[in-house]
């Protein structure tokens, strides 16, 4: 049999207190990574290329065993993550802020010069709207159509107003799209699902919401290795904090995760499964 590596994952775990965390503080989302052992013993593995990876005790060339779509999903997860911090760190569902939506008149299908018209529409917006910063993010349709979503603050915490003729004469390619972020208390996550997801139905601009979601379908949609967003100079970018797991309950006031998931790292050779070491990933509310 050949030596492959593989991941399994269950629902998350109790967690030893002594654990060393990573844990990223987003303002009232705190979320988690706790391994259950340093992991020396997959210090001896490297990649190799993108289909292999090699074993340094033995020399051994071993495969990847991934799809093209998982590999697509796994190579744009990081991005995800760090976009989904990063709201959650700069936005809290305040009058101050708000979440704007630019599409095209005609169907742009070449990314590339997406961000040269959004800077050209922010130098207009700011110009009206001082001490505002973004964060702006690209979306495809599966019609293969591009536009941005556009999370706007004023840094000054004042109430956030900008008239929808104003946004649409401000933008000049197209329809455009304003709401608040009032009622919402995790605004990276509802993000993640509109990034992620497809309504089969978002074409047809129905006038009522549309119930027919497709988990993930717009992954395959987004070219690999793509930019997927920008953000402005005073957009607060979070980083990790090491701490052991007792001092995470205490951060938290022991309550419960909202999520939790654990993700065990597996050998399987001729001699069996053997687990290198298992990771739990949890995220906490801490205003529900």
């Amino acid at each position: 049999m050949k030596e492959r590596i593989t991941l399994a994952k269950s629902p998350g775990k109790h967690l030893d207190e002594n654990a060393m965390s990573k844990v990223f503080i987003t303002g009232h989302i705190i979320e988690v990574e706790t391994m259950d052992k340093q992991p020396r013993n997959l210090t001896r593995y490297r990649k190799f290329d993108k289909g292999h990876y090699i074993d340094l005790d033995t020399g051994e060339l071993c495969d990847y065993h991934t799809s093209k779509q998982s590999s697509r999903q796994n190579s744009m997860l990081p991005s995800f993550e760090r976009l989904r911090r990063i709201i959650n760190a700069n936005f809290f569902g305040l009058p101050s802020e708000c979440h704007v939506v630019l599409t095209y008149r005609e169907q742009v299908t070449d990314p590339q010069p997406l961000y040269a018209d959004f800077k050209r529409f922010w130098q207009k917006l700011s110009y009206r709207y001082p001490h505002c910063e973004y964060i702006a993010v690209t979306e495809p349709q599966h019609r293969g159509s591009w536009h941005f979503h556009v999370l706007i603050k004023d840094m000054q915490a004042r109430r956030l107003f900008i008239p929808h003729a104003e946004l649409t004469r401000l933008w000049g390619h197209g329809f455009t799209w304003i709401k608040s972020f009032a009622g919402y208390d995790n605004i990276g996550v509802y993000f993640m699902a509109r990034l992620k997801d497809v309504d089969v139905l978002e074409d047809l601009q129905a006038d009522r919401p549309s119930k027919l979601i497709i988990k993930g379908a717009r992954l395959r949609f987004y070219p690999l290795h793509m930019k997927l967003y920008r953000c402005s100079s005073g957009i607060v970018r979070p980083t990790a904090v090491a701490m052991p797991y007792r001092e995470v309950q205490r951060l938290v006031k022991s309550q419960s995760p909202c999520f939790s998931r654990t993700i065990r790292i597996i050998q399987n050779d001729d001699g069996g499964e053997t687990e290198l070491n298992a990771i739990t990933y949890e995220h906490y509310n801490l205003k529900r």
